[in-house]
């Protein structure tokens, strides 16, 4: 009984270990050729303060990424609020769209980008 509670304390310790995680920010800086991109994020800071941290994430070929846009017809596809998406390469991200990443440890499993002004 003792090794099957060990074996499972175990196996949750390894599955919460390789959750994913959730950053979103601007981006600073994208380097395709290096599969790099840093992006700045707010965080809690003491009190009611925020602060930023940079993060500098890795992008591999097989991160999902998209670039998202207000829908511009209201219909039974779109409903009021909605987004339409597009593919992104890491070569189209700009300084300064916001991102919303998906990690695993620091490499991006997939990205969702919104352009200020659109």
């Amino acid at each position: 009984m003792k090794r099957c509670a060990l074996a499972l304390i175990l196996v949750l310790t390894a599955a919460s270990a390789l959750a994913a995680e959730r950053h979103s920010g601007r981006v600073v800086a994208v380097d395709p050729t290096a599969g790099t991109l840093r992006i700045e994020e707010l965080v809690e800071g003491v009190g009611a303060e925020t602060r930023a941290v940079e993060r500098t994430l890795r992008l591999s070929p097989g991160t999902t990424m998209q670039l998202l846009r207000p829908a511009v017809t209201v219909d039974d596809a779109h409903w009021p609020n909605a987004w339409d998406s597009q593919p992104l390469s890491a070569a189209a991200l700009k300084s300064g769209d916001f991102v919303t990443v998906t990690t695993t440890g620091d490499e991006v499993v997939a990205l969702d980008a919104v352009r200020p002004g659109n």
